[in-house]
């Protein structure tokens, strides 16, 4: 490990014991570590402790106290202290620029922060060196896309003749080729030996150099700590393709069709088991006929309707003959030996009992063609028929649910939705729900100066659990780093998503990000994005409770209610839509965005951010008209009341600097049309 505060024990390193194991565990190779060293900060030393491990010469390829393979962690990133590419280019006897270019391709198909990192790989004698960032996940993720090939790189970098066709010759597979097999391993098992960086859970004051956090330590005074977030400012389009490109569909579950699989999407097609009807139906109250009669005054020998399924089909119901015609109501069986049905509205009365109850004869008015007014077997679904597809919703309009019950279908594969934590931060966030069922208990305490009620809780609750969410409300978490790891630890435990609001810009109390980088093993895949409001949000991944496991979300929203808002539905709903098993349009990437009339006073443009600005959209006239739902600044909730939409206001440039009124904006859709 490369770095100061391991070094001086004042941080722990992380990053080491994971890639022990992940070499430990390679299926393919048996690999001996042999020595795990922390090393400060310096380029004397970092070369000293690379060399002294080193196979140097011919001689020392079978010394058993050297290694086979180095791998230094930390020191790759782009401070002036991270200077391990600089002091070990020079021990290179070849340097292995391929090795690098396949470690970094690899890593950012997962997140483009990889390009913070400047890996580096080369051999010193006949050792391979891989120098790789001091982050867990970095450097488990570079090593993993090299694994495969580096048995056979060492053998290689070892091969006494000076070349490697000797080594081919006998067989020595390459990884991924049929013949690679364990057999192919010497009898002796590879030595690797590591010098590390930090993954730690304690930081001096320092940032860390692969994800760009924040310290913790609750002792750091206020005048110490940063002046400048480390994170870059992305653009918005930027910051939702990367929460998409780390999210993953649910589980797949089976469930009965019932009411509660509204919101769900299904995981397979759903293929009808019965006919639809299953029986030759009128599809109008009438008369069943013979057609080929035509016109004219008939018996009514019978009736039958939707439901008399007792005497339908039996002996004693004798086949329609020419010159008879019988009751039918709309659903029922197609009366046996009839080919047709005509309307009662196309008939007279021409003969009934004395009572009225029963019609005795009837007129026709019109000729029937066969088949006419009848729905066949199977004329709206048959069996065997794709009725839903993989991927469509269940919706709360209800035709889902009910072609769903009309085929026959007991069961679906659905994608599990996933559970959602929703917690506030925040010494000064006081909790105002009221969950009292006594009409006497509703009065809510006063506030004491610097209190503030907690809306932003409520306001995402609500949100979530109309959508069907399966919502755990985490409550409202203190400032202090234990209690958030803690908190966020059981969370992320119990949870798929967790989303924060507070903590994350640059107070003196904001612990979020150096907690989830520092205490819970996470990745911040971002820290700030380019637009207005909600620039602090907050994205980051956090590790299974094992390697089976998948990594959980985390959205650290800012603590501005309506920053928190605007941020929830533009880049956590996005998420949890594919986490739902959604399909996302990659253009789109699950906003629904229209194109209208700014029916409100100009609006000037930020010289620094988009601005996402709060409306109220509608149709009228034969256009969406959006109108501003007033001052928008982020911290005034109200700004969200009666909004449906948010118009986008692009940065100003010198050829625009205000939005018009009537003139087209674009603007995305985050509640339903009125």
């Amino acid at each position: 490990m490369l770095s100061d505060s391991c070094y001086s024990g004042e941080s722990d390193d992380r990053s080491g014991p994971e890639l022990c194991k992940l070499f430990e565990t390679d299926p393919s190779e048996s690999w001996k570590v042999g020595s795990c060293t922390i090393v400060p900060d310096d380029a004397t030393k970092i070369a000293e402790a690379v060399k002294s491990r080193c196979k140097l010469n011919k001689a020392q390829i079978e010394q058993q106290d050297l290694c086979d393979v180095v791998v230094t962690t930390g020191g790759t990133g782009l401070t002036s202290r991270d200077i391990t590419i600089q002091a070990l280019a020079p021990l290179y006897t070849k340097p292995l620029p391929s090795f690098s270019t396949a470690m970094v391709v690899g890593s950012l198909k997962i997140t483009p922060l990889a390009a913070l990192s400047q890996v580096s790989c080369g051999i010193i004698g006949s050792t391979i060196v891989l120098s790789v960032p001091g982050s867990r996940k970095g450097s488990s993720e570079n090593i993993q896309q090299i694994l495969p090939i580096l048995p056979h790189a060492v053998a290689t970098a070892q091969t006494e003749s000076g070349s490697s066709r000797a080594l081919h010759a006998k067989g020595s597979a390459m990884p991924g080729s049929s013949n690679h097999s364990i057999q192919d391993k010497p009898q002796r098992a590879r030595k690797l030996c590591a010098c590390h960086n930090h993954d730690s859970d304690k930081l001096d004051g320092k940032v860390p150099k692969t994800q760009g956090s924040l310290p913790v330590n609750p002792e750091t005074t206020v005048a110490g700590r940063q002046r400048k977030s480390p994170y870059p400012l992305l653009p918005f389009s930027d910051a939702l393709k990367i929460v998409l490109d780390n999210t993953s569909a649910m589980p797949v579950q089976e469930r009965a069709v019932c009411l509660d699989l509204v919101g769900n999407v299904l995981a397979k097609d759903a293929i009808a088991v019965e006919n639809v009807p299953g029986y030759r139906a009128s599809i109008v109250d009438g008369y069943a006929v013979i057609a080929s009669d035509g016109p004219g005054v008939y018996e009514v020998v019978s009736s039958t309707t939707a439901g008399d399924v007792d005497n339908y089909g039996t002996d004693t119901q004798a086949l329609l003959q020419s010159g008879q015609i019988a009751r039918i109501t709309t659903g029922a069986p197609l009366y046996p030996g009839a080919d047709s049905v005509v309307m009662v509205e196309d008939t007279e009365v021409v003969e009934a009992s004395e009572d009225g109850v029963r019609e005795i004869k009837i007129k026709v008015n019109i000729q029937a063609a066969d088949g006419d007014s009848i729905r066949d077997i199977g004329s709206d679904m048959r069996i065997g028929q794709i009725i839903l597809r993989k991927g469509d919703t269940i919706s709360d309009v209800g035709g889902e649910i009910g072609t769903l019950v009309a085929a026959g279908i007991p069961r679906i594969s659905v994608f599990r939705k996933p559970r959602v934590g929703i917690a506030s931060t925040g010494d000064e966030v006081i909790d105002s729900i009221n969950n009292s069922t006594k009409e006497k208990d509703i009065s809510l305490p006063p506030l004491k100066p610097g209190q503030i009620r907690d809306t932003n809780r409520p306001s995402l609750i609500a949100s979530a659990r109309a959508l069907g969410l399966d919502v755990v409300d985490l409550g409202i978490i203190k400032d202090d780093p234990e209690t958030l790891e803690a908190k966020l630890s059981k969370a992320t435990s119990q949870c798929d998503v967790v989303i924060t609001t507070g903590g994350v810009s640059m107070g003196e109390k904001d612990w979020i990000k150096p907690v989830i980088e520092n205490r819970l093993g996470g990745t911040i895949h971002f820290g700030r994005i380019r637009m207005k409001p909600a620039k602090p949000t907050t994205f980051a991944t956090i590790p299974g409770q094992d390697d089976a496991s998948p990594n959980k979300l985390l959205f650290a929203l800012p603590g501005n209610p309506a920053s928190a808002m605007v941020a929830f539905h533009l880049v956590v709903l996005p998420a949890i839509k594919k986490m739902s098993g959604l399909d996302l349009d990659p253009e789109t990437m699950g906003l629904t965005k229209l194109k209208a009339i700014w029916g409100s006073d100009d609006v000037k443009l930020d010289k620094v951010r988009p601005e996402f600005h709060r409306c109220n959209i509608a149709w009228k006239d034969g256009k969406f008209i959006a109108r501003s739902t007033g001052g928008q600044r982020s911290s005034r909730v109200a700004s969200m009341s009666y909004a449906n939409a948010l118009a986008y206001f692009p940065q100003a440039t010198e050829e625009l600097k205000t939005i018009a009124s009537r003139s087209e904006v674009d603007v995305y859709l985050v509640g339903k049309l009125q």
